[in-house]
C-alpha cells in the first residue's frame, strides 16, 4: 500500500512536470516574448547603425579622394610657382647685367654716329 501511494505520488509528480514543460514549450511566458522582442529591436538597431556607419565610411572615402585631388593640385601649383620663381630670378639677374633702357639709348647713339658719318661722306 505504501508502494502504491509512492507510485501514485511519483506518477502525479511526473505528469505535473511533463504538463508544465509542455505548457512552457507551447505557450511561452511574457518574459520569453519580451526577450524575443527586445532581441529583434536590438538587431534592427544594429542594422540601422551598420547602415549609418557604411554611409559615413562612404562619405569619408569621398573626402579622402577630394583631399588627395587637392593635394595633387597644390603640388602642381607649387611646381608652377617654383618655375615662375626661377624665371623671375633669372630675369632679375639678367636685368642687373643688361639694362634694356640704357642699351636702347646707346644703340640709338651709335646709329646716330653711323648716320652722321655716312651723310658727312
Amino acid at each position: 500500500m505504501k508502494n502504491e501511494k509512492l507510485r501514485t505520488l511519483l506518477l502525479i509528480f511526473i505528469v505535473a512536470l511533463v504538463t508544465i514543460l509542455l505548457y512552457r514549450l507551447f505557450f511561452p511566458g511574457e518574459d520569453t516574448n519580451a526577450i524575443k522582442k527586445e532581441i529583434e529591436r536590438r538587431e534592427q538597431r544594429i542594422d540601422s547603425l551598420q547602415t549609418v556607419i557604411q554611409q559615413r565610411n562612404d562619405s569619408l572615402a569621398v573626402i579622402h579622394t577630394r583631399v588627395a585631388e587637392y593635394e595633387k593640385n597644390i603640388g602642381d601649383l607649387k611646381t608652377k610657382i617654383d618655375e615662375k620663381d626661377q624665371q623671375i630670378t633669372y630675369y632679375q639677374s639678367r636685368k642687373g647685367r643688361f639694362n634694356y633702357g640704357a642699351s636702347s639709348d646707346s644703340l640709338l647713339h651709335e646709329l646716330n654716329i653711323i648716320a652722321k658719318q655716312r651723310l658727312g661722306k
